[in-house]
Formats: C-alpha cells, structure tokens, sequence
C-alpha cells in the first residue's frame, strides 16, 4: 500500500482541486502542504500505531473542517473516493481473498474514522453556535436535541 502513495495523494487533491467548491476551500499555493498533510496521514495509518493519538488526530480533523468550511458532506466524499481507490488498487495487486481482506479492513477504519470527525465537527459547530448565542455549550446541545426529537416527532406518522 506504501507504493500507491503517490499515486493517492495525487488524485486525491487532483479531485479536490477539480471542483469549484471543494477547490474554494484552500488558499493560493497551500497544496503542497496539505499534500505532505494527507501523505504523513496515509502512512502513519500504515504505519501504526493506533492509539489514543492516532484517534485523537482523526477528531481534530473535525475541528480543522469546521475552521476552513469543510462540509461532513466533502469529507464523507472524499473518504469515498479514497476508499474505492484503494479497493481499485487492492483488486490489480492482490489475490482476491487479500484484496477483500484489505478493502473491508480499509472500509471499517473510513467508518471509524469519518464518525469520529463527523462527531467532532458537529460538537464543534454546536459549541460555536452556544458561545455566539453567550449560551452554556452544554446547555445549548440538549435544547439542540430535545428540538431535534420534536421536528422527528412531528415528521413521523
């Protein structure tokens, strides 16, 4: 997986840079540090370990989204095309009971992962919202959830 590196960060952010407003997301000339971003990222994932940094790097991710106008949206896409890039790349260089083996490992750290800084960018986006609001984070959230049981109350037949 090392080998497909490259080849990853490249479409990766040939993908990003492709749409008018994923592309908005960046500043002039930052690519290539969002590049060495993704690589360090992508390796440390091969690499290891997975520890309490590792997953603690992952939620700062959500915050990082929030900040620069990231959607979940963008970010659960992107995730999706990594992960069937690297099922493409598993099924040209492997057996097909490896290349299986890879994708559905692949596919269950993406899900870790993307519910990891789904969570973190709504906690976020919540708490900004109570602080602008000089309401108490906490307090704002369980009003935010006991709203959000009456509009699903009043939807349901």
């Amino acid at each position: 997986m090392e080998t497909w590196t490259e080849e990853l960060v490249q479409g990766f952010y040939d993908t990003l840079f492709g749409h008018p407003a994923t592309r908005r997301v960046f500043r002039e000339g930052e690519r290539p540090a969002r590049e060495k971003t993704l690589r360090d990222w992508y390796l440390r994932t091969l690499r290891g370990p997975f520890n309490g940094q590792y997953f603690a790097w992952q939620a700062l991710v959500g915050l990082v989204h929030v900040r620069r106008g990231v959607t979940n949206a963008m970010m659960a896409s992107m995730w999706n095309w990594l992960t069937e890039k690297v099922a493409e790349k598993a099924r040209q260089a492997l057996s097909p009971e490896e290349a299986q083996a890879l994708v559905d490992a692949w596919r269950r750290l993406a899900f870790t992962v993307m519910a990891l800084i789904a969570e973190e960018y709504l906690e976020a986006y919540l708490e900004a919202l109570a602080l602008a609001q000089g309401e108490d984070p906490r307090a704002f959230m369980e009003k935010a959830q006991e709203m959000a049981g009456a509009l699903l109350a009043q939807l349901s037949p």
